[in-house]
Formats: C-alpha cells, structure tokens, sequence
C-alpha cells in the first residue's frame, strides 16, 4: 500500500512538473501569435503564467478515462495495469484538486496577484454616470406628476442618491469618512424593516389570522424588497 501511495505522489508530482514546464511556451507562443495577427496586448507576466500553470487541476473526466479503460485485452487477456491506471488518476485527482486547488489562493497572494479589492474605475464610472441619468429622470418626472406624486419620487430620489453618495464616497478618500458608513446604515435598516414586516406576517399566519396563500404573496414581495437591498450594497 505505501509503495502505491508513492507511486501516486510521485506520478501527480511529475504530472504538475510537466504541466508547469509545458504552459510557459505555451503561452509565449500564444503571445506572439497574437502580435502577428495584429492583436497587440500585453505580455504576460511570469506570475500570471505560473497561476495558470497551477490550475491545472483535474477531475471526473479524467476518472472516467481511467475507468473507461477495459479490463481484458481483445483475445480475452486480462489487463492487469487497470487497477493501477485507475489507482494513479484518482491520485493525481485527489492531489490537484486538494493540495493545487486549497494552495491556490494563498499562492496568489503570496505572488501578489490578488490586487484591490472593490469597484474597478471603469465599473465606477460607468455606475456614477447610469445612476446619475436615472436621477435626472426622476427629478423630471417629479415635475411633469405634480404635487400628487412627490412622495413617491422623493422616495426613489433618496435610494439613487443614496447610491450615488456611497460610489462618489469610494471614489474619494477626502469625502465625509462617515459617507459611506451612513450608506450602509441605511441599507441596514432598511433590511431589519423587511425582516420586521416578515416575522409580523409569519406571527399572523400562527395566529390564524391570515391564511398560508396571503403569507406566500406577502413574503415574495419582501423578498424582491430584500434582494433590492443587497444587490445596494454591491
């Protein structure tokens, strides 16, 4: 049994070695391909190539390869390396997926991959821009509704411009510090309203005062409200 387990340690080892030696040409070659067909990008950074050297993990496929092996020969033989075919990929499958896939995060933190976390400036600006447009609509219609309507406009307003307040604060460090704070104050309330007005209608339904159909039709809509507060907080 140990001299399998070795046999296993070392046939993933050489697996992973090949695949590490074999993505770096790969990927300077795909590289210059790419320059010579005119599509001038950056060349990778050795870090980058490594990374996906490393994520060379496998799984059921190459199980089920194995597997797929057959256990005689054509003249009724019986082969006898299946068990170990099968033994060795569900090694290397253990290996890449527990040790590559588990590894994986720290060693691209430890090669200073992971980078910033939050918005990019390409995402923020286009968020500020759409939310800033959608503000200008409310703000007209407001005008064109009358008086009838402002309550209902007044509350669309703040939501837009509470998002808006939370992407500008991210943006600029010289903002209020407690910007973005308030933001998440208010989202946070908001929720624990949603949670107050499902626990009231789930007291209701126990009481017997509302039936189990009026419960489901309330709590979807509180659950689109709850999902409207936590794709604000993205």
């Amino acid at each position: 049994m140990v001299t399998l387990v070795e046999y296993g340690g070392i046939f993933s080892a050489i697996l992973i070695a090949l695949r590490m030696i074999w993505v770096f040409p790969a990927v300077k070659i795909a590289y210059r391909l790419r320059r010579w067909t005119g599509n001038a990008e950056k060349e990778p950074d050795p870090r980058d190539v490594f990374v996906i050297g490393w994520t060379g993990m496998r799984g059921v496929v190459a199980l089920a390869a194995a597997i797929s092996v057959p256990e005689t020969l054509g003249n009724g033989t019986y082969f006898g390396p299946r068990n170990l075919i099968v033994f060795l990929a569900f090694c290397v499958i253990l290996v890449t997926l527990v040790v590559q896939g588990l590894t994986l995060p720290s060693l691209i933190r430890i090669l200073g991959l992971a980078g910033a976390t939050g918005m990019s400036a390409e995402e923020r600006e286009a968020r500020k821009i759409a939310l800033t447009e959608a503000i200008a609509y409310l703000e007209e219609g407001r005008k064109r509704c009358g008086s009838a309507y402002f309550h209902a406009f007044d509350d669309l307003l703040d939501r837009y411009q509470h998002r808006l307040s939370h992407i500008e604060s991210e943006h600029d460090e010289s903002e209020d510090e407690h910007g973005p704070h308030t933001y998440r104050q208010v989202i946070d309330a908001a929720e624990g309203a949603v949670q107050a007005e499902r626990r009231v209608i789930i007291r209701l339904r126990d009481e017997g005062r509302i039936s189990d159909d009026v419960l489901r039709t309330l709590e979807r809509e509180l659950d689109l409200e709850e999902s409207r507060y936590q794709v604000a907080r993205l």
